[in-house]
């Protein structure tokens, strides 16, 4: 018996043997912990339920307002952005719900499948045998979106991404709700949504140094936000989130310098 072998049956494994089993232990729970999270159910609402209606320990996703009879000043609104109209211009979530919803990329159309074979037919005095299932139609991206849906309550602004994570292999869509809330702040020359909670499913990604930051300024470059939308975004000098508005202020450029002849 060799000396390593001798040494471990007589004191056990190692500091390094037990430090790595650990720390492998820690990053399993932490993973496993994680998908159960993502995975867990949300619970998707109207309106926010009262403090002892709610399910404890459960995650909500109180969905903003679609109502298209609310929208009808979007035209006009959109208007006054685009020709950088100087003035406050106020949107409520109807509107912003339903130019996200607009500007949504149009879906694929599906592929015509092959009609199934029509079953074999059953032997005398017995059952027909079953046609089999339709495979379900899974996209081949990873993840795939709905139009951002717009909460505005008390000051604080929600936004929510319905989101399915695609195992094609698997065949199985898992549907997650993305959802933040928070208010604005300006970075250099543009204001940018701050975050102060964000959730993946029912895992809270806030709790993550940096992650939420990351994560708005990638949305902000996908096509979940239309371009039209980023370039007149950029035009806006103030933006203050009142009560169940958004409000948008553009100023009035600055008139150039007169000329001085010498």
């Amino acid at each position: 018996m060799s000396r390593s072998k001798i040494d471990r049956a007589l004191y056990g494994p190692s500091l390094f043997e037990v430090t790595l089993g650990a720390a492998l232990s820690i990053a399993l729970g932490a993973v496993v912990a994680f998908v159960f999270l993502v995975l867990k159910p949300v619970i998707v609402v109207k309106d926010t339920p009262k403090e002892e209606e709610r399910v404890q320990g459960a995650v909500y996703f109180v969905e903003g307002n679609r109502d298209p009879l609310r929208s009808k000043q979007l035209p006009k609104k959109r208007q006054l952005l685009n020709e950088g109209t100087p003035g406050e211009i106020a949107f409520t979530e109807e509107e912003l719900n339903a130019w996200f919803s607009s500007a949504m990329p149009e879906k694929p159309e599906k592929v015509q499948k092959p009609v199934p074979a029509k079953p074999a037919p059953a032997p005398k005095g017995g059952k027909a045998a079953p046609a089999p299932a339709p495979a379900p139609d899974i996209p081949e991206e990873l993840l795939t979106f709905e139009a951002l849906n717009v909460r505005i309550r008390d000051g604080v602004f929600q936004v929510g991404i319905p989101t399915s994570i695609n195992l094609k292999m698997l065949t199985m869509a898992l549907p997650v709700v993305v959802q933040t809330r928070g208010t604005f702040e300006k970075q250099a020359d543009m204001w940018m949504f701050k975050p102060s909670e964000m959730y993946l499913g029912s895992m809270p990604l806030h709790r993550i140094p940096g992650f939420t930051d990351a994560l708005v300024k990638r949305v902000m470059r996908s096509s979940l936000v239309p371009d039209e939308a980023l370039t007149v975004w950029k035009r806006v000098s103030n933006v203050a989130v009142d009560g169940k508005q958004l409000k948008l202020t553009i100023e009035q450029p600055a008139a150039p310098a007169p000329e001085t002849t010498g």
